[in-house]
């Protein structure tokens, strides 16, 4: 039975959310128009997040983690861009479809809110650690006297930034976690159609509804509904091969579940970096900063998903370079390309001003700047059972 408790937690929560994504809405809609919403709502959350982390390294109240919100807002009238907020209605479709995908999953979480079953003891035992007692690194709920250095916590430090600020129950935050990484997952990729498919922008959030072939064939042989889910998520003996449908039905707030956040942000900025780049100088200063914010928290959320993302950002800045080369024959003259190195960083123009000099910029700037932003939480990590990337013989 939903309690007065439960319903002023989701509007705190709401309400919170929606002030980390107007604080940066009006700054990303002045570059990036047609994805200010899914851009500001989740660069708002992480940034947030980041600054109540660091907060607290330092001593402070996680409540100091809203000084980088206030003070973007305050920025804005200052630099007069509040009129910007004045579009937000045109903006009804991010909205539509966040409140839809939200409410779906809520509603599926209100029939199954019990935190058991697999591992989501472990993953509540975390969020509550964070909100009972918010130190860095958080402790361990497990075992007394440890702390959570050994595991890539930050995904539910994310999660659990807004119920620090609020005081939202651990018990209500663990079943608001799915259905708001799902809407704001869905709203990146909404946004990847925006760029990219006018006429059907929604094609790409179908991505969300793809189940493993495997579920497929357990159908149709007459599975039982009851197991088809599970059963299709374990296609590979003594392997688990999960796609997000299951996950969020599923409803672990697991930190591969939670780095899809992460990583639809980084799809969206991709695909505005590969349409966007010649837009000016203040666009790719935006991609440049929003990309390095994304790729920062990616080993922190989910440690496996950088061994993808980093070379994807790579590869992104590598082929913006290779764009403004166009019309050379570079595989087959390779110095060309350091003529064409030269020509482009050689010329007599400031940071940004010409969009080959930028990608070289992109390639150094993002990486150094993730680095630098998270390397105080990675240098505390002590993970163990590492052994390296080698190939597994392993059927």
């Amino acid at each position: 039975m939903i309690d007065a408790g439960q319903i002023f937690g989701l509007i705190s929560w709401l309400s919170l959310l929606l002030l980390f994504h107007f604080a940066l809405y009006p700054w990303i809609k002045a570059y990036l128009p047609p994805v200010a919403v899914p851009l500001s709502w989740t660069a708002g959350w992480i940034l947030t997040a980041c600054a109540t982390w660091y907060a607290v390294w330092c001593g402070f109240s996680p409540l100091v983690g809203l000084i980088p919100a206030g003070l973007a807002v305050l920025c804005s009238g200052i630099f007069h861009k509040l009129h910007h907020y004045r579009s937000i209605p045109s903006e009804w479709r991010y909205y539509l479809l966040f409140g839809m995908v939200f409410l779906t999953l809520l509603i599926v979480r209100a029939y199954n809110p019990d935190i058991n079953g697999a591992e989501k003891f472990m993953d509540h035992g975390f969020l509550a650690s964070i909100l009972r007692s918010p130190v860095v690194p958080p402790l361990d709920p497990w075992f007394a006297g440890g702390s959570l250095n050994v595991y890539y916590y930050f995904g539910h430090w994310i999660i659990a930034t807004p119920a620090l600020m609020t005081g939202i129950p651990s018990y209500i935050l663990f079943n608001l976690a799915l259905p708001t990484i799902a809407a704001l997952s869905a709203l990146n990729l909404y946004g990847v159609g925006s760029l990219t498919l006018k006429q059907v922008r929604l094609l790409p959030v179908l991505a969300f509804f793809v189940v493993n072939p495997y579920f497929i064939y357990l159908a149709l042989t007459g599975t039982r509904s009851f197991t088809l889910l599970w059963d299709s998520s374990r296609v590979i003996q003594n392997t688990i091969n999960e796609y997000p449908l299951f996950s969020f039905l599923f409803g672990d707030v697991h930190a591969h579940v939670l780095g899809i956040l992460a990583q639809s942000f980084l799809v969206l900025l991709v695909t505005a970096a590969c349409i966007c780049w010649r837009r000016g100088t203040p666009v790719r200063v935006v991609i440049i900063l929003l990309t390095a914010l994304g790729l920062s928290v990616i080993p922190a959320v989910n440690s496996w998903d950088v061994l993808i993302w980093a070379p994807m950002i790579l590869v992104t800045g590598l082929c913006l370079f290779l764009r403004e080369c166009a019309g050379l024959s570079i595989l087959k003259h390779p110095l060309r390309l350091l003529l064409a190195v030269r020509k482009i960083i050689g010329q007599d123009r400031v940071l940004c001003d010409t969009p080959g000099y930028a990608a070289v910029l992109y390639l150094i700037l993002v990486p150094v700047l993730s680095l630098a932003l998270i390397s105080p939480l990675l240098l505390g990590m002590h993970t163990q059972g590492i052994a390296g990337i080698r190939l597994v013989h392993t059927p």
